[in-house]
């Protein structure tokens, strides 16, 4: 009936005690991996720890020197906004007295233009007439000596056709004159009257052909060279006052276009000065429209980095999959087993592995939320290394910021706090087991009630029962 309660055969039962020590130390050894494991577990908790308390006071020195370098930005900008008005003050004094002069140089500059520029039109009339005069002078010239040869032939024509009326005038006058005395009348006097006609015309005729030479030249002599060398004194005296006026005429010129050039840059300049000061004006009036708070440094986001652990052990998963435990899991029948050792050695590793799952599945679970954690706040140090100004409302959410960081810290320490508690309790756990399988070992394969518990506890049965 002992044997039926507890589900066994006569088969099964033990050969030995040999296996079942076998068995023991089987477990022992389990055991002492677990130990094992439980220091490198204690290791990660106090390095956790310890970067925890780190990250905390980093924390609070952040905001410590978050708040300094604010109030030094205060300051900063106190300073500026009084320097900037008293430079506004200053540029708008001297943009009022620029103005005024500004203003004077209008008043002054406009009535001089308009005076220079009719000095000038007086000036280029004059000029205008004086060109036309030479124009005209230069148009009588051009036709004088032409003028002076046709009235010379004219007078030589002339005085030759006069030379001859006269010539004939003194042979009529001679030739119907009576011969002088009582005795010049009959045959003789006719004779001496022809003798006299051809003497006459004698003496007149040679004159006839050399009358218009004589003329010509009396004229030429008398006349016309005079009036050519006086033509051409004139011309000369013309020429020389001609290239003296078109000279005083370009240098006038060159004088007026000069001075024009030097008014008209001077305008440009006084223009571009007008500008420069209605330009310079609306920008203070612009920056005395804005705010003159000094801009605030753009906030960096640095890239998120993993934490750097303190530990110098492999990670605790790794630790954990290299358990020299095998793997049975619940759900592998008894029935299966060939013999009461096989079954006592298996429900014991698979007491042991399904302790073990839950331990680990909790260590890890924890031990991935505290990472998780410490990874957020260190990247959340790291974003805020590079400060910034900030206003009043930005320093109250600054401050709860911190809070709220300084609680989830101390959350983080608190369930660390609570890994190492439960590890400290399978370490606990893990002792006992040991304690009692060392309890066994040493009462030896006899029977006993401890052995009749433990064989009744993993499945197995007394050997006296049968």
């Amino acid at each position: 009936m002992k044997e039926q309660k507890y589900g066994l055969e006569k088969s099964t039962l033990p050969a030995s005690d040999e296996e079942i020590r076998r068995a023991i130390k089987s477990l022992e050894a389990s055991t002492a991996t677990i130990e094992q494991q439980i220091k490198f577990l204690k290791h990660q908790h106090a390095s956790i720890a310890s970067l925890s308390r780190e990250n905390l006071s980093r924390s609070k020195n952040f905001a410590s020197a978050t708040r300094g370098l604010h109030q030094k930005w205060q300051y900063e900008s106190q300073h500026t906004n009084i320097v900037t008005e008293e430079l506004s003050s200053e540029v708008s004094a001297t943009l009022k007295n620029l103005d005024e002069h500004v203003a004077a140089s209008i008043r002054v500059v406009k009535p001089s233009v308009t005076a220079q520029l009719k000095g000038h039109d007086r000036q280029l009339s004059q000029l205008n007439e004086i060109n036309l005069d030479i124009d005209e002078k230069d148009t009588e010239e051009k036709f004088s000596p032409e003028r002076i040869k046709k009235l010379s032939s004219i007078l030589a024509k002339l005085m030759e056709d006069e030379v001859r009326t006269r010539l004939d005038r003194i042979y009529l006058e001679e030739s119907s004159s009576p011969p002088n005395g009582p005795n010049d009348q009959g045959a003789g006097a006719d004779e001496e009257v022809d003798n006299a006609i051809r003497s006459l015309e004698e003496s007149i005729n040679p004159l006839r052909s050399e009358v218009f030479d004589v003329a010509a030249m009396y004229t030429h002599h008398v006349y016309r060279d005079p009036i050519f060398l006086s033509l051409e004194h004139s011309k000369q005296k013309a020429s020389s006052q001609a290239a003296s006026k078109q000279t005083q005429i370009l240098s006038t010129l060159s004088n007026l276009t000069s001075d024009l050039d030097n008014t008209t840059d001077r305008l440009l300049e006084f223009h571009a000065f007008r500008t420069a000061l209605e330009n310079i004006k609306a920008a203070v009036t612009a920056v005395s429209t804005t705010q003159t708070t000094p801009r605030s440094p753009a906030k960096q986001h640095p890239a998120s980095s993993h934490i750097a652990t303190l530990s110098s052990y492999p990670s605790l998963l790794s630790l954990l999959q290299n358990l020299p435990v095998p793997g049975i899991t619940p759900s592998t029948p008894l029935s299966s087993l060939p013999s009461l050792l096989t079954t006592q050695a298996s429900k014991t590793q698979h007491s042991t592995k399904s302790a073990q799952s839950n331990l680990l599945s909790s260590l890890e679970s924890h031990i991935s939320e505290s990472r998780s954690e410490v990874t957020l706040i260190n990247e959340a140090v790291e974003r805020d290394n590079l400060l910034r100004p900030r206003t009043d409302e930005d320093d109250v959410d600054g401050l709860n910021k911190e809070n709220d960081e300084s609680k989830q810290t101390g959350d983080l320490i608190g369930r660390v706090d609570g890994l190492g508690d439960k590890v400290g309790e399978i370490g606990r756990l893990v002792e006992g087991v040991s304690g009692k399988i060392e309890e066994l070992g040493r009462e030896g394969g006899g029977g006993g009630k401890k052995k009749e518990e433990f064989l009744r506890r993993w499945g197995g049965g007394d050997r006296g029962g049968r």
